[in-house]
């Protein structure tokens, strides 16, 4: 299936939906992070990630990227921090990938189930400029499922992904399953926090899979806006050492 069939289908089906009670939300931070990645040096990278989403039950559509300094030998794949493949020390200011994600989700609200899960695709729009090692230059398919038991004292949840990479003339990207292992936790009806172990595989041979613990606070200041703090550790090559960063979001009902 091409990328512009994948767009279509996607249009067809949100269109021959009903969609109730559209909401849009805005969202805007920052992080930090370095790691070696494997390499013989560290990667440092700041990014100002942003994403815009527009959800009407059951369907959710998410435009999300980042602008990125990147200074080492490491580079990005996939809009997230990758194995390095350009060993040449770099730095660099730019774009990364764009990501185009649609999901289905089973209930509108927490307190209409006891389960609730989503399945959807994510598209890596290659936005991001190969030679500064900020992409891959190609488009990528990602299969996502999440499934989430909804308590009122804590909500367990696991996602997984299969990510369809695609290859530039120069080399060949591996497919790659990923998952997340998590909990969610209601302190207030205004705050919660979060903790998750999440791995995936390399995307080559000779990188490194990854394996990361994150950490996250989230605070509901009204109706409409929150803010999120987050920091997370690796544990293994394809990891950064530490990642801390913020995020705000705003939403209204359209």
């Amino acid at each position: 299936m091409t990328l512009k069939n994948v767009f279509v289908f996607l249009g067809i089906t949100m269109a021959g939906s009903v969609l109730a009670s559209p909401t849009l939300k805005f969202s805007a931070g920052g992080y930090s992070s370095q790691g070696d990645y494997g390499l013989s040096s560290d990667t440092q990278i700041q990014g100002i990630p942003v994403s815009a989403q527009y959800r009407a039950w059951p369907w959710k559509l998410k435009l999300s990227g980042s602008y990125v300094h990147l200074k080492g030998p490491g580079t990005l794949e996939d809009a997230d921090l990758g194995n390095g493949s350009q060993f040449r020390i770099k730095d660099v200011y730019g774009f990364g990938d764009t990501s185009v994600t649609i999901e289905h989700e089973s209930v509108s609200r927490p307190a209409a189930s006891r389960w609730y899960w989503s399945s959807g695709i994510r598209i890596k729009l290659p936005t991001g400029e190969r030679d500064k090692g900020l992409g891959t230059g190609e488009a990528d398919l990602e299969p996502r499922f999440m499934l989430m038991w909804l308590n009122e004292t804590w909500r367990p949840y696991v996602r997984v992904k299969y990510t369809i990479r695609g290859n530039p003339d120069d080399r060949k990207l591996d497919n790659g399953f990923g998952a997340t292992l998590g909990v969610d936790v209601p302190v207030n009806p205004q705050v919660r926090v979060g903790a998750q172990v999440s791995g995936r595989e390399s995307s080559t041979s000779t990188g490194h899979d990854r394996l990361d613990v994150l950490m996250t606070s989230t605070v509901k200041w009204d109706s409409s806006f929150s803010s999120t703090v987050y920091a997370s550790g690796g544990l293994k090559e394809g990891s950064a050492d530490y990642l801390f960063g913020v995020d705000f979001s705003y939403s209204f009902k359209l």
